[in-house]
């Protein structure tokens, strides 16, 4: 039993070390300009960059954009771990959720999310050594944060 437990220990401990942690990233910055100036270097720098937007609401100071094909940069955009624990992905996509918020006169804070979804892919060999593709969908991963650090300097640079 000592020993069982031992090796459990040995096992979660060499389970954690081989995890690489996804990078912590700052995705809000905030600008010494009125709410509406910001709001317009938004949605200018998204339409600039492509993204379509799904929703827009001023009031609140939220915009969500329709879902990216991001290609298949996988580990600049989406952590490796989530690879190991998804299976195999061979496109990514993702959604920018955009909240512009007024804190003072003169002062206000942009903060960009990203949603990154993969696509799973099954890949097996049949009897006659043909490779089939299935796709599985499309599945979340977790963010290295990077799509919405290039979002907020590319605002940044239009300030």
């Amino acid at each position: 039993m000592k020993n069982a437990l031992m090796f459990f220990s040995l096992f979660v401990l060499l389970s954690c070390a081989s995890t690489p942690k996804p990078e912590i990233t700052t995705t809000d910055r905030s600008y010494p300009i009125s709410f509406d100036k910001a709001w317009a270097a938004v949605i200018e720098t998204l339409e600039e960059e492509m993204w379509e937007i799904d929703s827009m609401d001023k009031k609140a100071g939220s915009i969500t954009t329709k879902f990216m094909t991001m290609g298949v940069n996988r580990d600049e955009y989406a952590c490796p771990s989530t690879f190991r624990r998804r299976g195999w992905i061979d496109e990514l996509r993702c959604k920018l959720r955009v909240n512009v918020e007024h804190i003072a006169d003169n002062l206000t804070k942009i903060r960009i999310d990203g949603q990154i979804q993969g696509r799973k892919v099954y890949m097996h060999r049949s009897s006659d050594d043909i490779t089939h593709e299935h796709i599985e969908g499309w599945v979340d991963c977790t963010s290295t944060g990077k799509i919405e650090r290039e979002m907020l300097d590319t605002i940044h640079n239009r300030l």
